[in-house]
């Protein structure tokens, strides 16, 4: 196994490139600017629950993003007028779910060209493999991070 291990990247620098990859990707919709991960994740986010509070909104990206970040990005969605906020409600508007149905249609182009070449057995090994090596080591992390979103552990 050190082998083998030797002859190719260490998987922490493949993790690494992949984060950067699925972080930098941008989905342009033709109404609606921009898109990268994070704004993909509050926009599935708000699609799926149609209601929710800024707590709620922080709670699920912070596995993400910092609480001042995602402030900011709520804010942008105000804005675009993606969202309503009718405190302590967030709100998907029409023009939210208009945006949302381009940028799925966008998301799954994306998918499908990730996928590309990968069959289910690989792509399921791949995420059992990470997701061991993700828990193995665990009990290194800090306190702080391993309380935040633990079900994504």
């Amino acid at each position: 196994m050190k082998d083998y291990i030797k002859k190719k990247d260490p998987i922490g620098s493949w993790v690494k490139r992949a984060d950067y990859v699925f972080s930098n990707i941008v989905r342009k919709p033709q109404d609606g600017g921009t898109f990268k991960r994070i704004d993909w994740q509050l926009l599935n986010f708000l699609y799926e629950k149609n209601r929710v509070t800024i707590p709620e909104i922080i709670n699920f990206l912070s596995f993400f993003e910092q609480e001042q970040e995602i402030r900011k990005l709520i804010k942008r969605f105000l804005k675009k007028g993606i969202i309503t906020i009718d405190k302590p409600v967030v709100t998907i508007t029409p023009k939210g779910i208009y945006v949302f149905k381009e940028v799925s249609e966008i998301q799954e182009e994306i998918k499908q060209k990730a996928l590309q070449g990968i069959d289910k057995k690989a792509y399921a090994t791949t995420i059992e493999t990470i997701q061991k090596i993700t828990n193995n080591l665990r009990e290194y992390l800090p306190d702080k991070i391993l309380s935040l979103n633990t079900n994504n552990f």
